[in-house]
């Protein structure tokens, strides 16, 4: 196997998630999921997979959202989608094609597009195409078509900024309405933003509804200790590094960058490009050089930019937090307000003496929103500590 860092995998060389994706299969023959995990976890891999080699029963449309900014591309988008699931000759794609003409719609390579005049209609457009994509597979009771939309939560949030919240809310509705009106068509939602983020800002426009809870959350984790130990080993071999007796190099790769699939790529690419023995000593030492690099080959900037569109106003308060527990882990909640109380008094605005001033509620309320967000785990005993422990090392030297 070749290094291939960011760039896209190839579904035979997706190694260590076929016991992730036979859940997945399993729990889309109930309900619809929402894939949470850190960027760079390998999301978009597992879709592409899934759609390569999808199980007897399933057919699954892999589409990536990120350039969609309004209602009408996306109803567009899934028309599309819709179109290429049906099969020429059945009146279900008759009817749709029939439909597309009436409201003046176009086709461009291939691709429907939805024109400015009826951009209104989007809602109508959207549950014209599940209701077409269900009726035709209502002779097959026991098959399903599974549409899988990555960078989901983006364009809502982009939805709402461009068209209003109102829209974003209607998006949410109208989906969860078709999920239950049409149980044959599943939906998956990922992206590089959390979905709950968006529901959150939602939340705060008086968005009142719940348009997810019929759909089931499912965390990536980064690769199995022998899965990321193994594809260490392979992406050695495969550039021809040279011998790694009982495979220390490839242990130390995995263990030093906890096991996160795009960070063994980057490294065994490091010891390519600097024509590199493959040891444990040279794997830590890459390690080391990677979190103080300037040109951020592995996007860990990220952590720490993203926190102002993440927390707003608490930002601050945030960013104070995560370097209190990188100091020194775990943490109590008591003892982390402490020393929030001690650093925060010069260095927070209004919003975070405001949250402090809450106490341990204020405090619990970030913590779990820094849990959801991948940036920390609670331990047993109630102690916080960061999630992976090459993203404290890099936050300490930040």
């Amino acid at each position: 196997m070749k290094v291939n860092p960011g760039g896209i995998v190839a579904p035979s060389d997706a190694l260590g998630r076929d016991a992730l994706i036979k859940r997945l299969w399993k729990r889309l023959e109930k309900q619809g999921l929402i894939l949470s995990a850190e960027r760079r976890m390998g999301k978009t891999t597992i879709l592409k997979k899934m759609a390569a080699e999808p199980k007897p029963g399933f057919r699954l449309i892999y589409h990536d959202l990120e350039r969609c900014a309004d209602t009408a591309d996306f109803a567009s988008r899934v028309t599309s989608d819709v179109d290429t699931c049906l099969t020429r000759g059945q009146s279900t794609k008759e009817a749709l094609r029939n439909f597309w003409r009436e409201i003046g719609g176009t086709e461009v390579g291939g691709v429907l597009r939805l024109p400015q005049s009826q951009s209104a209609r989007w809602g109508d457009v959207l549950e014209r195409g599940f209701a077409l994509l269900s009726e035709s597979l209502k002779s097959k009771p026991d098959e399903f078509t599974v549409l899988a939309w990555d960078e989901f939560p983006l364009m809502l949030k982009k939805i709402a900024s461009r068209e209003g919240a109102t829209h974003a809310m209607d998006v949410l509705d109208r989906l969860r309405a078709l999920r239950n009106s049409h149980p044959q068509i599943r939906l998956i939602f990922t992206g590089s933003i959390g979905l709950h983020h968006v529901i959150s800002n939602l939340r705060e426009q008086d968005y009142p509804n719940s348009p997810k809870n019929d759909m089931y959350t499912v965390e990536i984790p980064p690769l199995a200790r022998k899965d990321a130990v193994e594809l260490a080993k392979r992406l050695i071999q495969g550039e021809q590094l040279g011998d790694d007796p009982n495979d220390a190099c490839a242990q130390a790769i995995a263990d030093s960058v906890d096991c996160f699939a795009f960070y063994i790529h980057h490294l065994v690419d490091a010891m390519v490009d600097q024509d590199l023995a493959p040891t444990p000593e040279t794997a830590h030492e890459l390690v080391d050089v990677a979190i103080i690099d300037p040109v951020d080959r592995w996007e860990l900037r990220n952590y720490r930019e993203r926190l102002d569109s993440y927390y707003g106003a608490l930002a601050g308060v945030a960013s104070l937090t995560l370097d209190l527990i990188a100091e020194q882990q775990p943490v109590a909640l008591e003892e982390l307000l402490t020393k929030l109380r001690l650093r925060g008094t010069n260095r927070l605005n209004a919003a975070g003496r405001a949250m402090l001033e809450e106490g341990e509620d204020g405090l619990r309320k970030l913590l779990w929103r820094l849990l959801q967000d991948h940036y920390l785990l609670r331990e047993a005993d109630g102690g916080y500590r960061f999630r992976f422990e090459v993203i404290r090392r890099w936050w300490l030297l930040k």
